[in-house]
């Protein structure tokens, strides 16, 4: 078994240039960063940006990042044995939504965890991230990162999660 603690040693920090990590090997950007910066979905945000004005953006852009935290708290909790019924019937509906759906998919499909909530980072591709899960799913290794959009996206919408999940694979198996 690979041993996983390293998260003492590694921060990030949200700069101006956009999510950093600190490493034993330098700093180096998210590679959400660094992915945001390359999709062309800049050009659709921005319109939709201008069309529903910066506040109410800004006011979205928080609910679905404050959802997108209490759901991978939850399932973090769920992954460690906590019971997270109770606290799951006092959320919104579409956190609990979401949730329960993400715990029921999970439950199916992962078979061992190794990790959860694990910073990785490649010194030779210069990018660094944290991962949800390190794994097997349906007894298969596996880098498991949780999606909590409010709309199912399907082929060339999620091509950024398939290179995330690559990069971090990457910077996985380059580290250990």
């Amino acid at each position: 078994m690979i041993n996983y603690n390293i998260t003492d040693s590694v921060y990030a920090e949200t700069l101006p240039t956009g999510r950093t990590y600190f490493t034993p090997d330098g700093s180096y950007p998210s590679i959400t960063t660094l992915l945001g910066k390359t999709s062309p979905s800049q050009v659709w945000l921005q319109k939709w940006k201008e069309k529903v004005g910066e506040e109410e953006a800004a006011r979205i852009s928080k609910e679905a990042t404050d959802r997108g935290t209490a759901v991978h708290e939850y399932l973090e909790k769920y992954w460690n044995g906590e019971d997270v019924v109770s606290d799951l019937a006092n959320e919104p509906i579409k956190v609990r939504s979401l949730a329960n759906a993400l715990i029921k998919g999970t439950s199916q499909n992962v078979t061992e965890v190794w990790a959860q909530e694990i910073p990785v980072w490649s010194p030779t591709l210069g990018f660094a991230g944290r991962v949800d899960m390190i794994g097997k799913w349906n007894n298969v290794p596996a880098i498991i990162d949780f999606k909590t959009s409010k709309k199912l996206k399907k082929g060339k919408d999620i091509k950024d999660y398939y290179l995330q999940c690559s990069g971090y694979a990457h910077a996985h198996n380059e580290l250990f």
